[in-house]
């Protein structure tokens, strides 16, 4: 079966929720511009795109569900240390 664009939304956000990761950090379930979003083709490979004033800067093709959760958490959770060790400071 399938996975759908709604489940991953799902997963993403209750994940997102766990962790406490700014909506601004997430990506969006259709395309953007100026930011991140995730994407499944017809065929059920899942895609995640970053993209910067229009121009795409990465599209990764994820082997599973758990590979994308990986790539859709790996920035926000880098930046959100990184503002974590600051106040530290």
């Amino acid at each position: 079966m399938k996975t759908t664009l709604s489940e991953i939304q799902k997963s993403i956000e209750k994940l997102a929720r766990q962790i406490q990761v700014p909506q601004y950090l997430l990506p969006t379930f259709e395309y953007n511009s100026d930011g991140s979003y995730v994407e499944i083709d017809r065929s059920g490979l899942l895609y995640y795109f970053e993209t910067e004033r229009g121009k795409e800067n990465l599209r990764y093709i994820a082997k599973d569900v758990n590979d994308l959760l990986y790539k859709v958490f790996d920035g926000p959770t880098l930046m959100m240390a990184s503002s974590y060790e600051k106040k530290q400071d």
